[in-house]
């Protein structure tokens, strides 16, 4: 599950650098192919919101926390990743 919020918040990085590049809100031309619109309009949204600096803190948090579960295999761990990601974006 982790490595999934990992690749989810890649995503949106990867989508901020595309509209801030081309200067599209639309995913299309990114993806090859069409989003429905409810939901492209929610990670278009939720891409812009978070700077550069967010995307750094997030991946860091997120792929040391990875590091630390692979580790030490504990349960109690995670529960921390998505208690820090509720708050994070509660925060925004």
């Amino acid at each position: 599950i982790l490595s999934s919020f990992i690749r989810y918040i890649r995503d949106l990085y990867t989508y901020y650098l595309f509209i801030k590049t081309t200067g599209e809100a639309s995913l299309e031309k990114l993806l090859g192919y069409k989003l429905p619109i409810s939901i492209e309009q929610n990670r278009v949204r939720l891409a812009i919101k978070l700077k550069d600096k967010n995307y750094l803190e997030l991946l860091d948090f997120l792929l040391a926390k990875e590091l630390e579960i692979r580790q030490k295999g504990e349960k109690s761990i995670f529960y921390e990743v998505v208690l820090f990601l509720k708050n994070y974006f509660t925060l925004l």
